[in-house]
């Protein structure tokens, strides 16, 4: 749905307010709902950004951004990429964005 083209030239994941309030929704998300009920979804995410190049990072960028102020949920995300084929597709790109989220690294 964030990644098709459909009508326009740029899919939705592209355009900035999107992003904003996608990122909004995941930090809600992840504040409000139960582990277990967010990380089905998360990890559908994490399997779209590892097989959509185009919008591999904003994929990512969204789930970071979502998570920033909670180091667990940033923990948990990586985590969930452990398994190949996220282990090869997007984690070392994962740990790089949450790194850059907590100032550990820049951009």
């Amino acid at each position: 749905m964030f990644t098709n083209l459909r009508r326009h030239d740029r899919a939705p994941i592209d355009q900035k307010l999107v992003r904003e309030h996608v990122e909004t929704a995941w930090s809600l998300a992840f504040s409000y709902i139960p582990y277990d009920v967010w990380a089905t979804r998360a990890r559908e995410w994490l399997v779209l950004a590892g097989e959509d190049e185009r919008h591999r990072d904003a994929l990512l960028d969204v789930l970071v951004a979502g998570g920033a102020e909670q180091t667990s949920v940033l923990a948990r995300l990586f985590d969930m990429t452990r398994d190949r084929p996220l282990r090869e597709s997007i984690r070392e790109l994962l740990l790089w964005k949450i790194d850059i989220a907590q100032g550990l690294a820049f951009s």
